[in-house]
Protein backbone atom coordinates (compact mmCIF):
# COMPACT_ATOMS: atom_id res chain seq x y z
CA UNK A 1 0.00 0.00 0.00
CA UNK A 2 1.51 3.86 -1.14
CA UNK A 3 2.17 5.88 1.84
CA UNK A 4 0.07 8.47 2.95
CA UNK A 5 2.16 12.44 1.56
CA UNK A 6 2.74 13.86 -1.88
CA UNK A 7 6.07 12.42 -4.27
CA UNK A 8 7.82 15.33 -2.55
CA UNK A 9 7.31 14.79 0.93
CA UNK A 10 8.23 10.73 0.16
CA UNK A 11 10.94 11.73 -1.36
CA UNK A 12 12.41 14.33 1.94
CA UNK A 13 11.40 11.41 4.21
CA UNK A 14 13.27 8.71 2.37
CA UNK A 15 16.74 11.60 2.49
CA UNK A 16 16.44 12.35 6.28
CA UNK A 17 15.78 8.56 6.93
CA UNK A 18 19.52 8.32 5.03
CA UNK A 19 20.92 10.96 6.54
CA UNK A 20 19.76 8.90 10.19
CA UNK A 21 21.71 6.04 9.19
CA UNK A 22 24.59 8.14 7.43
CA UNK A 23 24.81 9.78 11.26
CA UNK A 24 25.14 6.18 12.23
CA UNK A 25 21.74 4.87 13.40
CA UNK A 26 21.06 1.45 12.92
CA UNK A 27 18.89 0.21 10.34
CA UNK A 28 16.20 -0.86 12.65
CA UNK A 29 15.85 1.83 14.47
CA UNK A 30 15.43 4.47 11.42
CA UNK A 31 12.85 2.03 9.98
CA UNK A 32 11.04 2.24 13.86
CA UNK A 33 11.45 6.08 13.66
CA UNK A 34 9.77 6.69 10.16
CA UNK A 35 7.34 3.29 10.38
CA UNK A 36 8.67 1.46 7.66
CA UNK A 37 10.08 -2.10 7.65
CA UNK A 38 13.62 -2.47 7.53
CA UNK A 39 13.66 -3.90 3.80
CA UNK A 40 12.64 -0.31 2.73
CA UNK A 41 15.44 1.12 4.67
CA UNK A 42 17.93 -1.02 2.86
CA UNK A 43 16.28 -0.43 -0.65
CA UNK A 44 16.86 3.45 0.09
CA UNK A 45 20.01 2.97 1.80
CA UNK A 46 21.35 1.10 -1.24
CA UNK A 47 19.74 3.05 -4.32
CA UNK A 48 21.43 6.62 -2.03
CA UNK A 49 24.95 4.82 -2.39
CA UNK A 50 24.19 3.94 -5.89
CA UNK A 51 22.72 7.31 -7.68
CA UNK A 52 23.15 10.10 -4.27
CA UNK A 53 20.64 11.31 -2.58
CA UNK A 54 19.13 12.72 -5.92
CA UNK A 55 18.29 8.88 -6.73
CA UNK A 56 15.94 8.85 -3.89
CA UNK A 57 13.61 11.47 -5.75
CA UNK A 58 10.08 10.59 -7.05
CA UNK A 59 10.33 9.41 -10.65
CA UNK A 60 7.10 9.77 -12.93
CA UNK A 61 5.01 7.29 -13.57
CA UNK A 62 5.43 5.98 -17.13
CA UNK A 63 2.92 7.13 -19.94
CA UNK A 64 3.37 5.87 -22.80
CA UNK A 65 3.28 7.86 -25.97
CA UNK A 66 0.94 7.90 -28.28
CA UNK A 67 1.57 6.07 -31.82
CA UNK A 68 -0.48 8.32 -33.70
CA UNK A 69 1.17 12.11 -33.98
CA UNK A 70 0.00 15.31 -33.76
CA UNK A 71 -0.80 15.19 -37.61
CA UNK A 72 -2.44 12.02 -37.34
CA UNK A 73 -4.40 13.20 -35.06
CA UNK A 74 -5.62 16.11 -37.48
CA UNK A 75 -6.08 14.43 -40.03
CA UNK A 76 -8.09 11.40 -38.59
CA UNK A 77 -10.54 14.28 -36.99
CA UNK A 78 -10.74 15.17 -40.78
CA UNK A 79 -11.95 11.92 -41.37
CA UNK A 80 -14.22 11.80 -38.78
CA UNK A 81 -15.98 15.12 -39.73
CA UNK A 82 -16.68 13.82 -43.27
CA UNK A 83 -18.81 10.94 -41.55
CA UNK A 84 -18.90 7.36 -41.25
CA UNK A 85 -20.89 6.93 -44.82
CA UNK A 86 -18.02 8.89 -46.85
CA UNK A 87 -15.68 6.22 -45.04
CA UNK A 88 -17.92 3.15 -46.98
CA UNK A 89 -20.01 2.15 -43.33
CA UNK A 90 -24.05 1.50 -43.92
CA UNK A 91 -24.68 4.29 -41.61
CA UNK A 92 -23.59 7.55 -40.65
CA UNK A 93 -23.00 6.23 -36.62
CA UNK A 94 -19.36 6.01 -35.60
CA UNK A 95 -18.64 3.74 -32.92
CA UNK A 96 -15.32 2.55 -31.23
CA UNK A 97 -14.74 -0.11 -33.57
CA UNK A 98 -15.54 1.91 -36.70
CA UNK A 99 -13.12 4.67 -35.31
CA UNK A 100 -10.81 1.81 -34.79
CA UNK A 101 -10.89 0.11 -37.90
CA UNK A 102 -10.78 3.74 -39.94
CA UNK A 103 -6.90 4.22 -37.72
CA UNK A 104 -6.02 0.47 -39.05
CA UNK A 105 -6.75 1.32 -42.74
CA UNK A 106 -5.25 5.16 -42.82
CA UNK A 107 -2.67 4.62 -40.52
CA UNK A 108 -1.85 1.65 -40.32
CA UNK A 109 -1.76 1.47 -36.65
CA UNK A 110 -4.32 -1.19 -34.67
CA UNK A 111 -5.95 0.49 -32.03
CA UNK A 112 -8.25 -2.06 -29.37
CA UNK A 113 -11.61 -0.13 -29.70
CA UNK A 114 -11.74 0.39 -25.90
CA UNK A 115 -8.29 2.28 -26.11
CA UNK A 116 -9.87 4.65 -28.92
CA UNK A 117 -12.23 6.76 -26.46
CA UNK A 118 -8.67 8.67 -25.28
CA UNK A 119 -8.22 9.16 -28.55
CA UNK A 120 -11.77 10.64 -29.51
CA UNK A 121 -11.14 12.60 -26.05
CA UNK A 122 -7.63 14.22 -27.14
CA UNK A 123 -9.01 15.35 -30.52
CA UNK A 124 -12.15 16.69 -28.67
CA UNK A 125 -15.08 14.83 -30.02
CA UNK A 126 -17.20 13.42 -27.15
CA UNK A 127 -19.34 10.10 -26.72
CA UNK A 128 -22.84 11.07 -28.11
CA UNK A 129 -25.44 8.29 -29.18
CA UNK A 130 -27.79 9.42 -31.84
CA UNK A 131 -31.46 10.74 -30.75
CA UNK A 132 -34.45 8.11 -30.18
CA UNK A 133 -37.40 9.34 -33.00
CA UNK A 134 -40.83 7.69 -33.19
CA UNK A 135 -40.61 5.98 -36.58
CA UNK A 136 -43.51 7.62 -38.47
CA UNK A 137 -45.99 5.88 -39.43
CA UNK A 138 -47.37 5.43 -43.07
CA UNK A 139 -50.51 7.44 -43.58
CA UNK A 140 -53.58 5.22 -45.11
CA UNK A 141 -53.93 6.54 -48.96
CA UNK A 142 -57.85 7.77 -48.25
Amino acid sequence: MRPTGSAAELATRRKAAVRRLRAGERVADVARAFGVSRFAVYQWKRKAEEQGLRGLNATPPYMPQSRLSPDDRRRLRQILLRGALVCGFPTDHWTRQRVAQVIQQEFDIQYHPGHVSRILKAIRFSCQRPAKRARKHKERAA
